[in-house]
């Protein structure tokens, strides 16, 4: 597998440093550093999935998140990533504005006399 710098387009590549456990590398002309991210990152779909189907069927995020192994938020991520990619928002419906004064006249009667009998 030969890498190429996205800037020169070259293929020499030397070890940098070592920056919190990962092997940094630099390219010899242009000297642009990158770590080596060959190993594929974040959880498998099918666990996301899970998260999401689980959250759906009535269990809690942190029950969930328990279950799986991971974190209450990660759950919220997964079921909002997946709502956004699939689902697109309903338009606002109109509402009614009623004011408090105006609530008098838009019931046109009162029911119940604040728990006192009149007298």
């Amino acid at each position: 597998m030969t890498i190429h710098c996205p800037q020169c387009n070259a293929q020499d590549i030397i070890k940098s440093v070592v920056v919190k456990g990962r092997q940094r590398f630099k390219f010899k002309q242009c000297h642009y550093q990158f770590t080596n991210f060959s190993k594929e990152q974040g959880k498998p779909l099918w666990m996301k999935l899970e998260a999401v189907l689980m959250y759906l069927s009535v269990i809690s995020m942190n029950a969930t998140a328990k279950i799986l192994g991971v974190s209450a938020q990660s759950v919220l991520n997964c079921a909002r990533d997946l709502g956004e990619a699939n689902y697109e928002k309903p338009a606002p419906e109109s509402a009614v504005v009623v004011e408090l004064d105006e609530l008098w006249h838009f019931i046109q009667e009162k029911k119940q006399t604040m728990g006192l009998e009149s007298i």
